[in-house]
């Protein structure tokens, strides 16, 4: 009966939209819209097949599918939207310079980015920011850039981040059209800041968005940013300011009951309770931290008993359901215990022969199937303590790289910055000391200034300043450079290469390093290359030297890294390795570690 409305509905809507001529187009897709907007979807739907009816130009059809795809997109089904979004795409792109075109191509990236397919994400965002540029759609371009940044804030690329951010403000217009955009933007910028420790930005950032979200009067928001406003403060130890913002956060909440609100408040009471322990105030900092876990149990219990009270009506259902065919199962099990009865008396002769017969062959089977058992067990509980050696080998080495990483800087940014600091002022004394400059202090100056070169060559030697700054390309050129000399060529060459994350950067620069070490050592070579390429998702690295060789069965553990230890490491990165060689002929290595998404 229902369908029958909907088919009704659809034909007198066909008729009217017939008889305007086609004029109200645009305004019935305003209307779909509206109605995905407020999730309206049953309306939508029939709006949409109604103008699917009536509907002749390609932009139009196009139009509608979109729309289509924006009820599946909220209604969880992304793979559906995709296909009708790529495939519309295919058509519009003879129409580059039309808003269609940009929604195409952000709407696909935005479904991409939510796999986590962030190279394929960037792709569209581009397309869609070339299509924005041609028109020079200052609205459209802000909505792009500030995809783009999140995207690349996803992938741990925070300068390209911070960019499309800062051209999200550039571009919004003054009378703030897209008000959630701008105030997320500069949200996320907040939290950059944050990572940055540059608490004085994340502050202003902060209050730029609390300042948007005031004026659509999104309180739920608002207190979010005030969260996050105390957490800074605390940071920059004004713990009066930090419990001003929390106790504004909860204000705003009084009224609002829901999860979500209560979760947030949750939060604020969390700030309030670190503040109250910092200040040594630990019964108020006990209270407001009883008050906090005392929320989010109840938001856990309801969640639960919401949980029992739906599982216990469906099983209500389906016991009424059930209780009507016990009689019936009741009247047909008798029959058929009857009738089993009397087969099983007659199979119950013939299966004892049989038994008797094949009892002796099925134990000698057993025992063969028993010990094929034991073995494969032995075999898997081997892989598995294999398995856990080789990880407990590799969290070793990333905490020691971590560690590294944490005292190189350390050592550079603190460290050299005090001695340089000392040097600074001793170099003023000096100035006002002019020739009546006691030798103490020249001797200082020389003290600070070997210090301070000994601090530096122990900072490069933990982690790579190259690397860092530069990337692994640049870092590998370095390395060779460094490597080179009158008894040893090194040379490098490299293909497609750009910058990884960090931490995959790390890993690769320390495993080409252990192995360059290797041939410094152990090789009497004369010439060596390293050659890096990218070809599809993996990066490829060969190492070859003309050295002495050696023979790969008896090789022993080094200090460091170690040949085992490389191929554990390289192993738990799902990468191969492979390495010939052979006494006076060289030693050839291959390695080949998938990149995953990084570009």
């Amino acid at each position: 009966m229902k369908n029958l409305i909907k088919i009704i509905v659809v034909l007198l809507f066909t008729v009217q939209v017939n008889s305007q001529n086609f004029n109200d187009l645009d305004s019935l897709f305003i209307t779909i819209e509206y109605k995905i907007k407020n999730r309206e979807f049953e309306d939508a739907q029939i709006l949409i097949d109604s103008v699917r009816v009536i509907s002749s130009s390609e932009i139009s059809r196009l139009k509608i599918d979109f729309l289509q795809s924006k009820i599946f997109i909220e209604n969880s089904s992304d793979e559906k939207s995709l296909e009708i979004l790529l495939q519309g795409f295919t058509e519009l792109k003879k129409h580059k310079d039309i808003p269609l075109y940009t929604k195409y191509a952000r709407e696909i990236g935005q479904i991409f980015g939510r796999s986590k397919n962030y190279h394929r994400a960037l792709e569209y965002f581009n397309l869609a920011l070339q299509s924005a540029i041609i028109r020079n759609d200052s609205l459209e371009l802000s909505t792009v850039y500030f995809n783009l940044g999140s995207t690349f804030q996803m992938k741990n690329n925070l300068d390209s981040a911070s960019y499309f951010y800062d051209n999200v403000i550039r571009l919004q217009p003054k009378h703030l059209k897209n008000k959630n955009t701008l105030a997320t933007t500069y949200n996320n910028l907040m939290s950059l800041a944050i990572r940055d420790f540059d608490f004085d930005l994340a502050e202003k950032y902060g209050k730029e968005s609390l300042k948007i979200h005031a004026l659509g009067n999104d309180t739920l928001k608002m207190a979010g940013v005030l969260n996050n406003l105390g957490g800074i403060s605390m940071y920059k130890k004004d713990l009066k300011k930090s419990n001003k913002y929390s106790f504004e956060a909860i204000k705003l909440l009084e009224k609002r009951k829901n999860i979500k609100a209560r979760d947030i408040k949750a939060i604020a009471l969390d700030n309030i309770s670190q503040v109250s322990y910092l200040q040594e105030n630990y019964k108020e900092a006990y209270d407001f931290l009883f008050e906090s876990t005392e929320i989010r149990y109840n938001i856990v219990a309801e969640n639960l008993e919401s949980r029992v009270t739906e599982i216990e009506a469906k099983y209500n259902i389906a016991k009424e359901g059930e209780q009507t065919k016990i009689e019936e199962n009741k009247r047909q099990r008798v029959e058929f215990w009857l009738y089993v009865s009397g087969f099983a008396s007659i199979m119950l002769s013939g299966f004892m022969w049989f038994n008797y017969r094949d009892g002796r062959l099925k134990r000698k089977h057993l025992r063969l199937q028993h010990e094929q058992e034991k073995l494969i067990d032995e075999r898997k509980i081997e892989r598995i303590q294999n398995e856990v050696q080789i990880r407990v080998l590799n969290a070793t080495i990333d905490a020691k790289e971590a560690e590294r990483k944490y005292i190189a800087e350390i050592l550079h940014d603190s460290v050299s910055t005090l001695l340089s600091s000392a040097n600074l002022h001793l170099y003023a004394v000096k100035i006002k000391l002019k020739n009546n400059v006691p030798v103490e202090i020249n001797k200082t100056e020389n003290i600070i200034s070997e210090a301070a070169d000994k601090i530096r060559n122990l900072s490069h030697k933990l982690i790579s300043p190259v690397l860092l700054k530069f990337g692994l390309k640049s870092a590998i050129e370095d390395l060779c450079d460094k490597y080179s000399n009158s008894q040893l060529t090194f040379n490098c060459s490299f293909k497609n290469i750009s910058r990884y994350e960090e931490i995959f950067e790390i890993k690769i620069h320390n495993i080409i390093e252990e192995l360059t070490n290797n041939i410094l050592k152990h090789s009497n070579a004369n010439f060596a290359s390293i050659e890096i390429k990218h070809i599809e998702k993996e990066l490829i690295i060969k190492i070859i030297d003309n050295g002495i060789g050696f023979d790969i069965t008896t090789i022993n553990q080094k200090d460091g890294l170690g040949l085992s230890q490389i191929i554990a490491r390289i192993k738990i990165m799902k990468g191969k390795f492979d390495i010939e060689s052979s006494k006076e002929k060289g030693t050839h290595i291959f390695i080949s570690i998938p990149t995953s998404d990084k570009d």
